[in-house]
């Protein structure tokens, strides 16, 4: 009975270990076996116990997107669209809209209406300034018929025709059809690019490219080939740099040395084996 309590509280203390290193769900698991959470518009639904191979989220398909915990998809609600698989549901742009769940893209607003906020349906033009072009985004876009200028005929009415199916925006003619974002859009600050993530948790991040040694000279992913390179992926190598967008090796592991242009590393044997070539 002395050596039952310490024993209890040694096993629940490993056991405590072993379920603070759980993937919890809305999480992915590295090569290394660490857990990170998923990105925007991807989502993991289960939880993984330590010791499990390394896993990627998974992207949900265009016209939804993950909920906060990034544990199941959901709908893109009315005025918002995503596009493309793995997306986020955005806000349709200004003279544009649409009202229905899960839009995959937005409508353009017809002549004679405008829109700014909300996007879920466009505003007519008032009597007095019927005309208005396209995509107005504002109600000053609208103008008096003494100062038309090439403004098309304003239509009757500018409701989607069906699900994620768009009015003609000038009347008559066949019907148009949805606007697609064609891919997401990340701004970055100057001097970065936007880059797939480089592990498997999906979505994109801003790199510095011409220092970052695991993207130099570009973007590099596990899921997207990029023109980049990951210097402290090259063979043999033992501690690298990149400079200017350009790998720099200071560095090799034992039983390999630099090439004489320094880019990489090679067989200490081949090496030698090059040397007394020349030698001769």
């Amino acid at each position: 009975m002395l050596f039952r309590a310490p024993t209890v509280l040694v096993a629940a203390f490993f056991a405590g270990l072993v379920l603070a290193e759980r993937c919890q769900p809305g999480e992915y698991r590295d090569n290394s076996g660490k857990c990170h959470d998923c990105a925007d518009g991807y989502i993991s639904s289960n939880a993984s116990p330590n010791g499990q191979p390394a896993y990627s989220c998974e992207p949900c398909p265009a016209g939804q997107s993950s909920n906060p915990a990034h544990t199941q998809c959901q709908k893109c609600e009315p005025g918002t669209a995503n596009g493309v698989e793995g997306g986020t549901c955005e806000k349709c742009e200004p003279g544009y809209f649409n009202n229905v769940s899960g839009a995959k893209s937005c409508c353009q607003c017809c002549s004679g209406f405008y829109s700014n906020n909300p996007r879920t349906h466009c505003n007519k033009c008032a009597e007095s300034k019927p005309y208005s072009f396209p995509g107005s985004n504002k109600n000053d876009d609208c103008v008096k018929p003494k100062d038309r200028t090439t403004e098309p005929e304003p239509v009757d009415s500018c409701d989607m025709v069906a699900d994620n199916v768009c009015p003609n925006p000038t009347g008559g003619g066949p019907v148009g059809t949805a606007i697609t974002r064609k891919k997401r859009t990340i701004y970055c600050t100057k001097g970065f690019d936007s880059c797939p993530h480089y592990s498997g948790r999906g979505g994109f991040e801003c790199v510095d490219t011409q220092n970052d040694p695991e993207s130099c000279g570009g973007c590099v992913s596990l899921d997207v080939k990029g023109k980049g390179t990951d210097c402290t992926a090259i063979d043999g190598v033992s501690v690298s740099r990149c400079v200017k967008g350009s790998c720099v090796i200071d560095s090799c592991g034992k039983g390999y040395a630099k090439s004489l242009d320094g880019s990489s590393c090679i067989s200490a044997f081949n090496s030698q084996q090059a040397i007394r070539g020349r030698a001769f």
